[in-house]
């Protein structure tokens, strides 16, 4: 438990649900058994990032939020728990499809490169991006067979922008915190007005793709197209209320994303 902790288990446990996106009622015991599958690699995945990105931070990350900060965490328990999540990782993955393959593997270098090298994080704009090969391919790992059900790629363009849109109102948030790692941020180079009207237009794509899969566009448009777009734009720089609007935004997104799992 004390390692689940660690990884922050919390912030990720609503992930758990993307490799339903895979499962084919068609297929039977074959799909349940896939999507349990999906599931346990997409365990082993989100607690290998985070538990990376927890250690690979300690020295610059001083919230209370990472685990790993003033702990003297030895480098042969850490090295155990992350060989321990990809090995789970690579048996659980073995006898899946080639596609939840290649979605597993780019997930698992994404995490190694977003956190440790090149730590694509501290890069503007391509940190920000990467959170899609390490969150997005999730979708996949729980197919039944190589034909990808086409629904998914409704489903990834959906949950895609509005990650990304999560993700400035996340960097608004830890303004500070990357100042001081030496991490220079998507909102620090475009700015309050900058960042909302990427956020708007992140939004907006995600309310069209919801579009084609069936949900009436005008809630979700006054959500992500607009309201939250407009509080980054009037309080980008207040770093509480952004971690507190962060949070209520990905509240929203887990309704959203259930109405389209509903809808697909």
């Amino acid at each position: 438990m004390t390692w689940l902790r660690r990884s922050r288990f919390g912030h990720w446990v609503h992930f758990l649900a993307l490799p339903l996106a895979g499962y084919d009622g068609r297929a039977g015991a074959s799909a349940v058994a896939a999507a349990a599958r999906g599931v346990i690699v997409a365990f082993a995945l989100l607690a290998f990032g985070y538990v990376l990105n927890g250690l690979a931070d300690r020295r610059m990350d001083r919230s209370p939020k990472n685990h790993f900060v003033g702990d003297s965490v030895s480098a042969r328990g850490a090295f155990t728990v992350l060989a321990a999540l990809v090995s789970l990782v690579v048996l659980a993955s073995t006898p899946a499809p080639l596609p939840a393959r290649i979605a597993t593997a780019l997930c698992l270098a994404s995490a190694v490169a977003y956190s440790v090298g090149p730590r694509l994080k501290r890069f503007p704009v391509v940190g920000s991006l990467a959170n899609l090969t390490n969150f997005v391919p999730l979708l996949w790992v729980g197919v039944v067979d190589a034909g990808e059900p086409r629904a998914i790629g409704v489903l990834a363009v959906a949950f895609g922008c509005l990650l990304l849109q999560n993700q400035l109102l996340h960097e608004a948030a830890d303004r500070g915190e990357d100042s001081a790692g030496g991490v220079r941020t998507t909102v620090m180079l475009l700015g309050r007005e900058g960042s909302a009207t990427a956020a708007a237009a992140l939004g907006l794509l995600a309310v069209l793709a919801a579009w084609r899969a069936g949900i009436s566009p005008w809630l979700p448009a006054l959500v992500y197209v607009a309201g939250f777009p407009l509080v980054l734009a009037r309080s980008g720089d207040d770093e509480r209320r952004m971690a507190h609007v962060r949070v209520a935004h990905r509240a929203f997104s887990i309704v959203f994303g259930a109405a389209l799992f509903v809808v697909r």
